[in-house]
């Protein structure tokens, strides 16, 4: 395959929003997508690509922060390993990534693609292999994982998730002992192993048929109100919403057990000690990969970070 000259890693640039931004502010910048992968979740925002750098990011970094080089690859790398994440070293921020690669990949214009796509190929590589080296075995590395540790349903209970997004999607086949459903607020296929598929008007019934229930859907004052309430009618289930930090935000009437974002960190934070040496050893991983990109500095044997097709 001819080889064009590889692009210098001070290209590359990554805008990051780790506690999010502005919802309306966001919209206003939805042409950042044009130039290269756009993650939103309700924990944090990025985009990156490479140079230049899109006129839209002026307005919006008062409340995050660019970076470019070495260090924006660093960066990246560390969040789609899940070491920039409250559950330290958890897999589900990998999964949307690709999902935003994907979105990317289909709709930017041939030039862009190709422009990136060595780029995107390196990242999904390194992080896989920092995973598979450094993380394996970490344990309790997913939200799912944690969830279903404090959760600790019996095998005869059924477990709703709220929500059909990545999140809940990774959940899933973490239950497999127990009977699932899902709950969604716009009309969905049901994904593979789902035993209950529950219309958008349909809440009553969701909330009915659930032992315990997990929320997978931003904070938002009506969708809350509509849900406590109806599961209010019986009580003695248990509810984890991880659209709240704490439970200070969420009113628990007529909910048994009300758990938040909060109770799944602090179970994570148990974890920790267990967990130092093989996060330590990932973070130097991916010092290690982004410095492969700087011109003279190049490992031996590693590919080119930003090499052309």
């Amino acid at each position: 395959m001819n080889r064009q000259a590889a692009e210098p890693i001070e290209t590359l640039w990554l805008a990051h929003w780790p506690a999010g931004v502005e919802p309306a502010a966001w919209q206003a910048a939805a042409g950042l997508s044009r130039h290269g992968p756009v993650l939103a979740t309700c924990l944090r925002r990025l985009a990156f690509g490479l140079a230049p750098r899109p006129q839209a990011l002026g307005a919006l970094l008062a409340d995050g922060e660019l970076l470019t080089g070495t260090e924006a690859y660093r960066v990246l790398l560390e969040i789609a390993a899940g070491l920039r994440s409250e559950v330290a070293g958890e897999t589900n921020v990998f999964g949307q990534l690709r999902q935003a690669i994907t979105a990317f990949q289909s709709s930017a214009s041939p030039v862009s693609r190709r422009r990136l796509q060595p780029l995107l190929d390196q990242l999904l590589r390194d992080t896989r292999e920092i995973r598979s080296a450094c993380l394996q075995g970490i344990g309790g590395q997913s939200w799912g994982t944690l969830v279903r540790r404090l959760l600790a349903p019996a095998p005869s209970e059924r477990l709703l998730f709220v929500g059909a997004g990545e999140l809940a999607r990774s959940m899933l086949p973490l239950f497999r002992q127990q009977q699932t459903g899902l709950w969604a607020r716009r009309p969905v296929a049901a994904p593979q192993g789902l035993d209950q598929l529950f219309a958008p008007d349909a809440v009553s019934r969701a909330a009915d048929w659930a032992s315990h229930i997990v929320i997978t859907t931003p904070a938002d004052p009506d969708n809350d109100a509509r849900w406590l309430s109806a599961l209010g009618r019986r009580p003695g289930r248990r509810v984890i919403h991880l659209g709240h930090r704490s439970s200070a935000t969420l009113p628990a009437a007529g909910v048994a057990q009300l758990l938040t974002m909060a109770d799944v960190l602090a179970l994570g934070r148990e974890q920790s000690a267990r967990r130092a040496a093989q996060l330590q050893a990932a973070r130097a991983a991916c010092a290690e990969r982004a410095l492969r990109g700087q011109p003279g500095t190049m490992t031996a044997g590693a590919p080119a970070l930003l090499a052309t097709a």
